[in-house]
């Protein structure tokens, strides 16, 4: 076989092929640089990354761990929260357990036991004895927080009971040998009022608890105690500091400001309408300024009698009205309800002057005769009368009548002056019929009824001998005319039956036609007979 022999290569190319193959392992190195440049930066990146979730890790871990501390420290707060409102009470408690304690042991454990057992029955005695007031106290004090009042407030009085019952027995265990075996010691004072105390210490926490219940759920449900003044102005003004705290208390106004203003002006405004006493009058005089007195009860001015002149008065209804009052004991109503007036009466703006008609000749020479006055005493006008002198106001219609009767006889020529009094007299609207005419029966003849008729006779005091210091009236003396007892009851009977829509009684016929009560029952059965 025969080799063929290749083409010999020529300087060029092997130097162009030797450029070739550097320059692939050129770039070759080049690659691999930046190969390793990446990846250590990558390496370095990932190296970042974990040490990031290390350092969120561990933060993560302190977070929990802190949280768990403040979980730890909070439960500690609320049960060191919990305890200190009922530390006390636990001291107090457990000094009276020892009270107990010392009782059980010496008085009621045999003498033959052990001192063990002895003492394991005092304690468990003690224990039971005490717990049984601050079980009671603990209901009490859950019932009043649900709003259970009542049985709040029983429980509490029973949890007191127990404690005095524990109490005396400390006292009656530590006391000495005299007074009965009740004489006092340090240790029986001692033991004693600590049994006494648990069930107040109850109160107090539970009063402080259902308080800041009450102010979480609304701050109105709290009763305010008024406004908090300095310590300036209680010593300066003691008396006014404590007025002013209590209009505060009333008006539930906090601010001490407004209620010291709010109470000033209010005393002002009171000391304005007090009506003027001696010493301020005098006093008043005496500086040269003028004195406002008010009208007496019987002080009658001038506009009041010409208004008078034209009025006319219902005497029966007035002076029934009177003594069904006073007979009551509630004194009588004003009599100008039971003014009749003649004429229209006007009061307004464009008519000031009151417009009436004078009574009659006839009617006016019909009214009685005026009481004789009293002798003059220094003391405002009085009128005297038969009745008692301490019936003032019986004087003081007496008085009225007395004005409207002059102002009658002698009308005066000036015009009216309209006052508050006439203008209250104007606006009367009559509510009453006039009297009726008696109408007369078959077997009584009428008769005429006048003013004088009309009028029921007048009362006479009369004074109970067994409290000489009570003022009565007797019933008004009836005339011994069958005739005129008759016509009152006829004269009424018809206005009764019209206002009560059926036959009246004879208790209310007796009352309208001011008769006695057998005479109306007489004059009723009369009728029904007829």
């Amino acid at each position: 076989m025969k080799w063929r022999r290749k083409d010999p290569i020529s300087a060029a190319a092997a130097a162009q092929a030797r450029a070739v193959e550097s320059a692939a392992r050129v770039e070759q190195a080049k690659h691999d640089i930046e190969l390793r440049r990446l990846q250590v930066a990558a390496d370095r990146e990932a190296a970042r990354e974990r040490q990031a979730d290390e350092e969120a890790d561990a933060e993560r871990q302190a977070g929990k761990d802190e949280k768990a501390r403040e979980k730890r420290r909070e439960k500690l707060r609320n049960r060191l929260a919990a305890l200190r409102p009922v530390a006390p009470l636990i001291v107090v408690n457990g000094v009276a357990v020892y009270g107990q304690v010392q009782f059980a042991y010496h008085d009621i454990s045999h003498e033959s036991w052990s001192p063990l057992a002895k003492l394991g029955l005092a304690v468990a005695f003690a224990t039971a004895v005490e717990s049984i007031s601050v079980y009671v106290g603990w209901h009490a004090h859950d019932s009043l927080l649900l709003k259970d009042y009542a049985g709040a407030a029983r429980l509490r009085r029973y949890s007191y009971l127990i404690a005095m019952v524990v109490a005396g027995i400390n006292y009656w265990h530590f006391a000495g040998e005299d007074f009965f075996g009740l004489a006092p010691t340090p240790a029986a004072l001692t033991f004693g009022l600590l049994s006494g105390l648990s069930p107040w210490l109850w109160g107090l926490h539970t009063r402080r608890a259902q308080r800041v219940q009450l102010i979480a759920e609304s701050p109105t449900l709290i009763d305010e105690a008024g406004a908090e003044f300095s310590r300036e102005r209680r010593r300066a003004f003691p008396l006014r500091t404590y007025q002013a705290r209590r209009w505060s208390i009333d008006h539930g106004i906090r601010d001490p400001r407004k209620a010291w203003e709010g109470y000033n002006a209010e005393r002002r405004r009171a000391r304005a309408q007090r009506p003027a006493g001696r010493i301020r009058v005098a006093a008043t005089i005496l500086r040269g300024k003028p004195v406002n007195l008010g009208p007496a009860w019987t002080d009658v001015d001038d506009a009041t009698r010409n208004l008078c002149d034209g009025i006319r008065l219902d005497a029966q209804a007035a002076r029934a009205n009177v003594r069904r009052h006073i007979d009551a004991g509630l004194g009588f109503e004003n009599p100008m309800v039971r003014i009749k007036p003649t004429g229209p009466i006007r009061v307004n703006a464009t008519q000031p002057q009151p417009t009436r008609e004078p009574l009659p000749a006839a009617e006016r020479a019909a009214l009685p005769a005026p009481p004789v006055p009293a002798e003059p005493t220094g003391e405002p006008a009085q009128v005297r009368t038969d009745e008692p002198s301490g019936n003032r106001l019986m004087g003081w219609l007496k008085g009225r009548s007395r004005s409207a009767h002059k102002s009658a006889h002698e009308p005066s020529g000036e015009p009216a002056q309209v006052t508050h009094e006439t203008a209250q007299v104007a606006a009367y609207e009559p509510t009453r019929e006039p009297i009726a005419e008696p109408t007369s029966t078959a077997h009584e003849p009428a008769q005429p009824v006048t003013r004088e008729s009309a009028q029921p006779a007048r009362r006479e005091p009369v004074r109970a001998a067994s409290k000489p210091s009570r003022k009565t009236i007797t019933e008004p003396v009836e005339p011994d005319s069958k005739t005129s007892t008759a016509d009152r009851c006829a004269a009424a009977f018809p206005d009764l039956v019209k206002t009560l829509g059926k036959r009246p009684s004879g208790t209310q016929l007796a009352e309208k036609a001011h008769v006695s009560p057998a005479a109306a029952k007489r004059w009723l059965a009369s009728r029904k007979e007829q």
